[in-house]
């Protein structure tokens, strides 16, 4: 039984290493960076450097918390809410930090609505074909973390909870240079 739980973890170790490598081809990223997938989620580590949408250039911040969203999906309103919910909680602690929706709906007329109801006083941009590291965004939930030096700190997809999002941001301010 022990050989096979040997396996099993070599197995599950390959894959894991598989699931990396697909991630950061995916990425356009350097040949010195890696995703580490424990303790947060989504950690890069080396140097990844992309730029971004000029309406959400950096001006006084020193990092950017960006989330990529959809209006429909029940994942995004999931992370909408944990977003501004550490958004409210990091304005409180640090003004070096910026937080930013970017819609890829097909339809504007989903997010202009979404905009007249929430009326948020952060930048949101709509963006169907939006890309980051030249590839375009397929998955949402995505969120990025980087700093003012263009460095990514963070890009994940899916949801974690608001606790995770609040120590990637907190890593970053305190490991990402």
């Amino acid at each position: 039984m022990s050989v096979l739980l040997l396996k099993s973890m070599k197995m599950l170790k390959t894959n894991i290493y598989l699931a990396c490598f697909v991630v950061i081809a995916s990425t356009n990223c350097t040949s010195n960076a890696k995703i580490i997938v424990n303790p947060l989620p989504g950690k890069v580590e080396g140097t990844l450097k992309c730029s971004i949408p000029v309406e959400l250039g950096f001006t006084t911040e020193q990092f950017k918390i960006i989330g990529v969203f959809t209006t429909w999906d029940l994942k995004s309103q999931i992370m909408m809410n944990r977003f501004r919910k550490t958004r409210a909680f990091f304005k409180k602690k640090s003004s070096s930090l910026s937080f930013n929706f970017i819609f890829i709906d097909t339809d504007s007329r989903m997010v202009d609505n979404w905009y007249k109801s929430f009326k948020p006083d952060f930048t949101t941009l709509y963006d169907k074909d939006f890309r980051f590291c030249r590839k375009k965004t397929m998955s949402v939930p995505t969120m990025i973390i980087m700093n003012k030096k263009r460095h990514v700190c963070y890009i994940y997809s899916g949801v974690v909870t608001s606790d995770t999002l609040a120590k990637q941001i907190e890593d970053s301010i305190s490991t990402c240079r």
